[in-house]
């Protein structure tokens, strides 16, 4: 089963997402990164925090990404990216997330035992690779304004991050 990786950066002031050398840096990522795993790779912004920026794809596995990381051509991407960002976080899901045409996502995040909505519904959920007792699930949405109000609905024990799709111009 593919594995998402869930990476989260933050983006060094005074850049922000439209500028220049930003838009460079994350296009050449997103190619090359591509180009290695055959997945293409979708950039969301945290709703809440605009310097948030989370890269979501695929990979085949944890180890596979791992090849990447440790590869020469990512290590100079990432000597590059340096001054520009801060990797923040990453993790892997043993989910497969279809984002193709989703403007909006809700990540969740929770302890292993509670699965069930508050509705009752089952989704898919996947576990975290680096942390086995908790559970993750991506929900996509097709607009904004489907998720406006989720922001408010916040369980006790689940972490739910909202975030937008941005988009890549090479400059």
């Amino acid at each position: 089963m593919t594995v998402t990786e869930i990476a989260t950066l933050r983006i060094n002031t005074p850049h922000d997402w439209n500028s220049p050398t930003i838009q460079s840096f994350f296009a050449d990522v997103a190619a090359q990164q591509a180009a290695w795993s055959g997945y293409p790779l979708h950039y969301f912004q945290d709703t809440a925090d605009p310097s948030v920026v989370y890269i979501l794809t695929g990979w085949e596995s944890v180890p596979a990404h791992y090849e990447w990381i440790k590869s020469e051509q990512n290590q100079k991407l990432l000597e590059r990216g340096k001054s520009l960002i801060e990797v923040v976080g990453l993790q892997h899901a043993h989910v497969e997330a279809k984002l193709e045409n989703v403007s909006c996502i809700i990540l969740e995040q929770w302890k292993r035992g509670d699965e069930e909505d508050a509705s009752g519904e089952h989704e898919e959920v996947g576990s975290v690779e680096e942390a086995p007792e908790q559970v993750c699930r991506i929900k996509g949405y097709a607009q904004e304004q489907a998720v406006e109000g989720h922001e408010e609905q916040q369980d006790v024990g689940r972490k739910r991050y909202f975030m937008r799709r941005l988009s890549v111009q090479r400059v």
